[in-house]
């Protein structure tokens, strides 16, 4: 299902390779099951000083959420079926 919705996104012209190999393909991954995804309380998540260092997260940059609402923008555009309006 992963290459089906990378395949349309990129063939359509919704987004781009870029954005999806390096900043969102973790976007595309969550609509290709088939319903509402499992959330799991892992605990207390151990950090290291570069966690918020910029150039170093990828968070930080600054065509980080540009990129990520172009990926989500198209997933939304060609209906993907796990999107979370569909999650009943």
């Amino acid at each position: 299902r992963y290459l089906e919705l990378y395949e349309e996104i990129t063939t359509r012209g919704l987004a781009s390779v870029e954005s999806i190999e390096f900043w969102s393909d973790d976007l595309i991954i969550s609509r290709t099951g088939t319903g509402r995804p499992n959330i799991h309380d892992a605990g207390y998540i151990l950090r290291c000083k570069t966690a918020v260092k910029s150039g170093v997260a990828l968070y930080q940059d600054e065509e980080f959420k540009p990129r990520r609402d172009e990926v989500r923008n198209a997933l939304d555009t060609i209906g993907s079926s796990n999107a979370p309006d569909n999650w009943g």
